[in-house]
């Protein structure tokens, strides 16, 4: 069984933030995979089903960034937020093409058509 999906399932995981002492309690820290580079150093993971983690940083600030890929119809909704406020969306947002936008703003057309779906299966 996938190491993940055994936590998960330990620790009645639905969604939100473990403590290190509460992840301790069900695996070992030596399991853990860690991963560094110099600076410059791109680093890709798919962390859609596993636990993951930044570490913070002991010696001084980090600067990173980080790209992520959201399905504009995603089986998850509630864990797709933006890292961005509404505000600064729009503000980048006023450059970009139709379908552009259609991708940043994927929420408000989920919502019609969530009640699309409603509707049609309410008839």
């Amino acid at each position: 069984m996938d190491l993940s999906v055994e936590l998960s399932r330990r620790l009645h995981y639905k969604y939100d933030y473990i403590r290190n002492q509460r992840m301790q309690t069900f695996i070992s820290p030596s399991t853990y995979k860690t991963c560094t580079g110099v600076a410059g150093t791109v680093i890709i993971a798919d962390t859609g089903k596993i636990f993951h983690r930044g570490q913070i940083p002991l010696q001084r600030d980090r600067f990173a960034v980080f790209y992520d890929y959201t399905s504009r119809y995603p089986q998850y909704p509630f864990y797709c937020k933006s890292s961005l406020p509404e505000a600064d969306l729009l503000k980048l947002a006023m450059n970009m093409s139709s379908f552009q936008k259609e991708c940043v703003f994927w929420r408000s057309s989920l919502a019609i058509q969530t009640t699309r779906m409603s509707d049609n299966d309410a008839g």
